[in-house]
C-alpha cells in the first residue's frame, strides 16, 4: 500500500535525523502541489481573460456592423451638367430601367407569395417604389466614381452604334459566356476526378 506521505507515525524511538527525513518528502510534495495549483490558477485566469476578451471584440465588432449598416452614406455635390450627363448614361445604358423593373418585379412576386392580403396594404408601400428617388441614388454612386469627362466619354460609347449593339446583344452575350464557362469548368472537374480515380483516392 502506498504510504500517504502527509501522515507522519508516532515512533518513540525516532531520533532527529528520522524526522527530518520522513519531512523532507511531505516538503517537496508540498511545494509540488503548490506549484500545481498556481500554474492551473494562472492557466484559468488567462483562459477567463481570453474568453472576455473574445465577448468584448465580438460585441465591438456587431455594434461596429450595425452602426455601418445603419449608416447613410453621405451626397456627394455633384455639378448639375454633371449630374444631367450621368442621367443620361442612366438612361442609355438602360441602367434604372433594369434596376428598377427588378425592383418592380419583386414586389410583385411577394404579393403573389403572400396571397390573402388586401390589395390596400399593398398599396401603402406602391409609392416608396420612386423610380426618380432611384435615379437619384444611382446619379449619386456614378458621380462618387467617374469625373464627368469620363462620364461623357462612357455615353458617348452607349450612344454610338457599337455602344448600341453591345446593349442589343448583352445578354445573348452574357448567357453565352456564363454556359461556356460551366461547361469549361465541369470538363475541367471531371479530369481531376478520372485522375484522382486512377490514383486510388476514394471520392
Amino acid at each position: 500500500m502506498e504510504r500517504n506521505i502527509y501522515e507522519t507515525q508516532p515512533n518513540a524511538n525516532s531520533n532527529e535525523l528520522h524526522c527530518e527525513q520522513n519531512w523532507q518528502p511531505t516538503m517537496q510534495a508540498f511545494n509540488t502541489l503548490t506549484l500545481l495549483c498556481l500554474t492551473f490558477i494562472m492557466g484559468t485566469s488567462a483562459l477567463v481573460q481570453d474568453e472576455q476578451t473574445q465577448k468584448v471584440e465580438s460585441a465591438t465588432a456587431q455594434q461596429t456592423a450595425a452602426q455601418q449598416a445603419d449608416a447613410k452614406p453621405v451626397p456627394v455635390k455633384i455639378a448639375e451638367a454633371h449630374a444631367t450627363d450621368i442621367r443620361k448614361l442612366l438612361q442609355a445604358n438602360q441602367e434604372l430601367d433594369r434596376r428598377y423593373d427588378r425592383l418592380v418585379q419583386g414586389f410583385t412576386s411577394l404579393k403573389k407569395q403572400v396571397p390573402g392580403i388586401k390589395p390596400e396594404f399593398w398599396g401603402e408601400f406602391e409609392p416608396l417604389f420612386d423610380r426618380e428617388k432611384l435615379g437619384d441614388e444611382l446619379t449619386q454612386i456614378y458621380g462618387k466614381h467617374f469625373t464627368h469627362g469620363e462620364v461623357k466619354d462612357i455615353l458617348a460609347f452607349f450612344e454610338s452604334p457599337t455602344g448600341k449593339k453591345f446593349l442589343a446583344v448583352g445578354k445573348t452575350v452574357l448567357s453565352e459566356s456564363n454556359t461556356t464557362t460551366n461547361e469549361f469548368g465541369r470538363s475541367i472537374g471531371e479530369k481531376i476526378g478520372k485522375k484522382l480515380d486512377a490514383a486510388g483516392f476514394k471520392r
